[in-house]
């Protein structure tokens, strides 16, 4: 296994992990909250943590994990002195050669060798199932997945923009925002990211005064609240962990809470609980279609109606201390997240066990030489052999001289007789 794919598995199962915990944690400390809004903004929170979450673990210091890459360690040998001095090797140059009979050397024809042809040999198989396959492969299934969601929220986008172009303006004054019906949906939703469109069905023209308040007071909460650009990025975050179901109830029980927030709201603005919880159920009991984006009945109607009517709930929205907190938490989350993962580093080539260094050899003092006593005898005999040759040459060489001097006075006299 290679280190890069040991550390895309680690960073795979870290962000896994995470977007797990947090949901579970977040599932528990909104039974603890009292509030719809304050619940919907702790929903976003943890959806914004696990947006930021892979970006932040990739840019945050993490916790080093060295894997050793130790090489054989060769513990050092201590020669004693007389080891490594150089040996003294007697000399050979006097030593008698023996004599060797004539060798008669036979030359024999050599034949050519064959030629040697060589077979290639094939590769040997690598197998299919290895950990970079699979690894490779769960990649590429969930670029599919995102590739799929992420398609079906193009398209949806595309659809709602066809749907603005053909549906038509519903003039009403003080409205919140663009007001527009449409025979092609029947219950009023809220849509667009930048530029938010309460979109109403056709029958609204022929609605009660009291209806048509208590929808655009619902409406312009989600306008306020900026639900459609939250629900965006909720559902850029389901796409992105796809494989996780636990992200898709919390995106669910975001909507539930956006809902109820909204109630909350346009109760506080002055409506009657009972007058809109009447409302509720007759818009329930005609709307025959879920409506795109943000509409009424996403949520269970029993839960809105039952807190519309509740007496002792705060309708309170959020407020900046609120949103402070929160966003805080969410911070210290992600620093707390990303700095707390592990990652991979590869160590320095050293050995594994370092021998310990050993000390220096004094260096030995030069070696006697161990020639035995008769190469000795034998080079003096040698030398006293050369002085008599050389004594023997020169008293050769005196006679010589005495002959030619005494043949050199003879002549003389023969000529004189």
């Amino acid at each position: 296994m290679s280190f890069f794919t040991l550390r895309a598995l680690l960073f795979v199962a870290e962000c896994a992990t995470a977007s797990i915990l947090l949901p579970l944690l977040a599932f528990a400390a909104t039974r603890l909250l009292h509030r719809a809004a304050l619940r919907h903004l702790a929903w976003l929170t943890m959806f914004g943590v696990l947006a930021v979450l892979p970006v932040a673990a990739l840019l945050l210091p993490a916790r080093q994990i060295e894997l050793p890459v130790a090489t054989p360690a060769v513990a050092p040998v201590e020669m004693p002195a007389e080891t490594m001095a150089p040996p003294v090797l007697p000399s050979i140059a006097n030593l008698p050669v023996p004599a060797m009979a004539p060798v008669e050397i036979v030359v024999a024809p050599i034949s050519p060798a064959p030629p040697v042809i060589s077979t290639p040999v094939p590769p040997a198989a690598k197998p299919l199932l290895t950990v970079e396959n699979a690894l490779l492969l769960l990649v590429l299934l969930w670029a599919a997945g995102l590739a799929w969601h992420l398609a079906r929220m193009t398209l949806g986008g595309i659809g709602l923009m066809r749907l603005r172009r053909q549906s038509e303006i519903f003039g009403i004054a003080n409205a919140p925002c663009q007001l527009l019906v449409s025979p092609q949906v029947s219950g009023p939703s809220t849509f667009g990211l930048f530029r938010p469109v309460i979109l109403l069905p056709e029958g609204a023209r022929d609605w009660n005064p009291a209806r048509l308040a208590a929808v655009l007071a619902h409406e312009a909460a989600h306008v306020q609240r900026r639900d459609t650009l939250n629900q965006f990025v909720v559902r850029l975050v389901c796409a992105l962990y796809w494989r996780n179901p636990l992200l898709w109830l919390a995106a669910r029980a975001l909507r539930r809470e956006a809902e109820l927030a909204a109630d909350d709201a346009a109760l506080a603005s002055g409506l009657t609980p009972s007058a809109y919880a009447a409302e509720l159920v007759a818009l329930a009991a005609e709307t025959r279609r879920p409506a795109p984006g943000v509409a009424m009945a996403d949520s269970a109607l029993a839960a809105r109606v039952q807190a519309a009517l509740a007496a002792n709930i705060s309708r309170k929205g959020v407020s900046r201390m609120d949103i402070a907190r929160m966003a805080s938490l969410g911070l210290a989350a992600t620093l707390l997240l990303g700095t707390a993962r592990l990652d991979l580093a590869m160590a320095q080539d050293k050995p594994a066990n370092p021998a310990p260094v050993a000390k220096p050899v004094p260096a030995a003092p030069p070696a006697r030489s161990v020639a035995p006593k008769v190469d000795i005898d034998i080079n003096r005999n040698v030398e006293r052999n050369i002085d008599v040759e050389v004594e023997a040459i020169k008293a050769r060489a005196d006679a010589a001289a005495a002959q030619a001097r005494a043949r050199a006075a003879a002549e003389p006299d023969a000529a004189k007789r």
